[in-house]
């Protein structure tokens, strides 16, 4: 008896050790494996975080110097240069208006001021010609308090100088930009040591010969500072060039430093001549490198290597943290096996024990004791439900891995909408904590409206089935925790189990794309805005000058022809913007109506009557058919002729020469208005007819292309029907003609004898017209 506790003590022993044993060596070679796996997830994750900051310091590098590519252009192609070209050509005196040399002077000259108060990092602009040795002809400095017009006698000699020849020979569409320099005057460096670039574009006569260069001269330094303060970036920055000149930037200070090569003592650090590899860590520091070719491509730009760092310590912080973390789980975890294996064990040979003892009293006693070792004792079901377990356990573990590491969400639900589980990405998606959705159900995910949707008639989720079928990916707009709406891709799909069914609904976030979205529209948007702005400018001013040059250009008709072709041209382009303006306001839900009651034939009247002169353009007529009975409608007046000038516009475009638009109204039995615009023009062709109230669609014929148009009006006008509760439609035939139909209903309209039956065909209402 005393020999077989010995033995059992061993053992346990034993078989504890050997779990223990077990147990530390796989922590230390998961925690191991764990550390090295996060070093490199911290250290790809950090890399690229500082790839991307460098690429938002370039882009506002670049922003800078594009801004002084088109200033300078801008400069290049004011009244004033040419005017000084003439008036050099002519002695002094420009043979278009009389201006002299001087007067064309000043004005350029209050142009370069003009330029030099709104770009800090402007020091001078110039105008130098070729002649007298490349002297210059205007000079604007910035001064500490104000700007100074350079005399003439005070104009300096600039052909010697080095941008001068690279400068004159830049082609007219390209730009020239200086190396980093220390600003000259009078052939040597100045006495302020302002470290310059210049931005230069040649000047020719209108015969295409070499005049002379704008140069806009700009401290390098302001440029780097301002481009540095609004990307403001989080990690330290190096900015050089290929002389080594460089700016060092720390976000907690700003720029610390800037030296520059024609300063005495000057000595880059070691860092700005490494390459991308070596530069992976250097004393300490991780620095990634983004070169940037400023100014102008092709070689006549300033090459940038653009070095943005962080310390390898901030970058190792969350392997570190990993590791910790992990240690802390291996004692807890060899802890927690050693008690369990403890209390396994004493459990296990318990039974061993009794066995022995039962053995032992046998021998003893010799009486007999059933005691069966076959395979269908508890010993072989142990061993048969381990091996199941292991399988099932296996197969669980991938599924498991699948289900918690996948990146998307994924929320598997009950028949009746309750949540089952979800995996981490779908709880960091929708910010709750774990566990905290199970149970619930998935209308909690829904705003508010369909929320009640769902828990009303939409309570079973088989129904939500019917809406989306199994497989289907749709978008939609969920809500996280904190009520913050979030726009996702969602799949539907069901799972077979043996418990049952249940449904997985796979969810992808797809608000960054959203946002692009958003951030097209709105640059769409600026940019018709910033076009208007000049257009509107240069409307007036062609009004202005053909009021002006209205005598003098009497007998010259190809100058008058011109000026009416400018008009015209900006014109169209005034409503194409206006019409894109439109389009990113009905999108946006943004575009604005005042609604009133109106008599409807008073109306159609009035905007045909004061838009004829769209007919003797195209030299077609307006016929007015207007039978309806002069029923009120509710709308937009405004809006309202904008939608029927494009039909109208339509309709006098593609009606042959001599031919008749006819615009009727019918007052409809349904309580509704019909409003047709008639012409008898090529028709619209079959294939092109489902996209013809597509946005920027137009038929690809000789005749479209004949007339113009931007494939806008249209859609502007079905949106605009819309909004008034209308609907458009239209009747066409090949070679035939075209019918546009608007129909509006009628205020409080009651039950009457229709003037016309609404199944009024193409071929009856062309009867009518012809």
């Amino acid at each position: 008896m005393e020999i077989t506790i010995l033995t059992t003590v061993s053992l346990r022993a034993k078989i504890l050790i050997l779990v223990v044993t077990v147990t530390v060596s796989v922590a230390m070679v998961v925690g191991f494996a764990n550390f090295i796996q996060a070093s490199s997830m911290s250290r790809t994750a950090a890399r690229a975080e500082l790839h991307a900051e460098t690429r938002v310091v370039a882009a506002h590098i670049q922003s800078a110097f594009q801004i002084a590519n088109d200033q300078a252009f801008i400069i290049r192609n004011t009244p004033p240069i040419e005017g000084i070209i003439r008036a050099k050509a002519n002695n002094g005196v420009d043979p278009y208006d009389g201006s002299t040399l001087e007067t064309w002077r000043e004005r350029l000259a209050d142009i370069f001021r003009s330029h030099l108060e709104v770009e800090r990092e402007y020091t001078q602009i110039r105008f130098i010609g070729i002649e007298d040795g490349g002297r210059e002809i205007v000079r604007v400095n910035r001064l500490a308090e104000g700007y100074e017009i350079v005399d003439a006698q005070e104009l300096q000699r600039k052909g010697e100088e080095f941008y001068f020849q690279p400068g004159l020979m830049t082609p007219q569409d390209a730009i020239y930009t200086s190396p980093i320099t220390v600003n000259r005057e009078f052939g040597g460096p100045s006495g302020d040591m302002t470290p310059t670039v210049r931005t230069i574009v040649s000047v020719r006569t209108p015969e295409g010969d070499p005049f002379g260069i704008i140069v806009i001269n700009s401290d390098i330094r302001v440029i780097m500072e301002e481009a540095l303060l609004e990307a403001a970036p989080d990690y330290e920055v190096y900015i050089s060039d290929s002389q080594d000149n460089f700016i060092h930037y720390l976000p907690d200070q700003g720029v610390v430093r800037n030296e520059f090569a024609f300063q005495a003592g000057f000595e880059p650090p070691e860092l700005l001549s490494l390459d991308a590899e070596a530069l992976q860590d250097v004393d300490g520091y991780t620095y990634v490198l983004h070169t940037l070719e400023a100014g102008e491509g092709g070689g006549n730009g300033l090459i940038f290597r653009i070095l943005v760092g962080e310390p390898n310590e901030a970058l190792m912080q969350g392997a570190y943290a990993i590791r910790q973390q992990s240690m802390l789980l291996a004692v807890s975890l060899v802890v927690l096996t050693a008690i369990g294996s403890l209390l396994f064990v004493t459990s296990l040979t318990r039974p061993l024990g009794e066995l022995t003892e039962a053995v032992l009293t046998y021998g003893q006693s010799r009486e007999p004791i059933a005691i069966s070792f076959s395979n269908n004792d508890e010993i072989g079901e142990l061993g048969r439900a381990f091996m199941e377990m292991t399988q099932a356990l296996k197969q669980n573990e991938l599924s498991a891995n699948t289900f918690e590491n996948i990146i998307d969400g994924l929320i598997l639900m009950r028949p009746d909408g309750s949540i089952q589980s979800l995996n981490p990405a779908a709880r960091v998606m929708f910010g709750y904590a774990e566990d905290e959705l199970i149970g619930q159900d998935i209308s909690v995910l829904l705003p508010d409206g369909v929320r009640q949707e769902r828990e009303g008639a939409v309570r079973k989720i088989s129904c939500f089935i019917e809406q989306h079928l199994v497989g289907e990916t749709f978008e939609a707009e969920a809500c996280m925790k904190n009520a913050e709406p979030l726009p996702v891709e969602l799949t539907l799909s069901d799972v077979q189990r043996a418990d049952g069914k249940l449904f997985g609904l796979m969810i992808r976030d797809i608000s960054a794309r959203k946002q692009m979205e958003v951030m097209k529209d709105e640059f769409v948007s600026t940019v018709n805005h910033e076009l208007r702005t000049p257009l509107t400018s240069m409307l007036g001013s062609l009004s202005l000058l053909q009021a002006r040059l209205q005598a003098k250009f009497k007998d010259d008709q190809k100058a008058s022809t011109l000026l009416d072709m400018a008009q015209r041209s900006c014109d169209r382009l005034h409503h194409l913007v206006n019409d894109i303006l439109d389009l990113e306001k009905i999108a946006a839900g943004k575009l604005e109506y005042r609604m009133e009651e109106v008599p409807c034939d008073d109306l159609v009247q009035d905007v045909v009557e004061s838009h004829r002169v769209l007919a003797e353009e195209h030299d077609v007529q307006f016929v007015l058919d207007l039978k309806a009975d002069d029923p009120p409608v509710r709308l937009d007046v405004s809006r309202f002729t904008q939608a029927l000038v494009n039909l109208l516009s339509n309709a006098a475009k593609y009606s042959p020469a001599g031919e008749t638009v006819t615009i009727l109204t019918r007052r409809l039995e349904d309580g509704h208005i019909r409003i047709s615009v008639a012409d008898n023009g090529p028709g619209i062709p079959e294939e092109f007819q489902p996209r013809i109230f597509d946005r920027f669609s137009q038929a690809d014929s000789s005749t479209t292309r004949r007339v113009g148009g931007n494939g806008l009006g249209l859609n502007i006008t079905k949106n605009l029907v819309e909004a008034f509760d209308g609907e458009i439609s239209f009747d066409t035939k090949v070679g035939e003609g075209t019918v546009f139909h608007i129909l509006l209903p009628i205020v409080d309209a009651v039950a009457v004898d229709p003037l016309v039956d609404e199944t009024t065909d193409f071929i009856s209402l062309q009867t009518q017209i012809g």
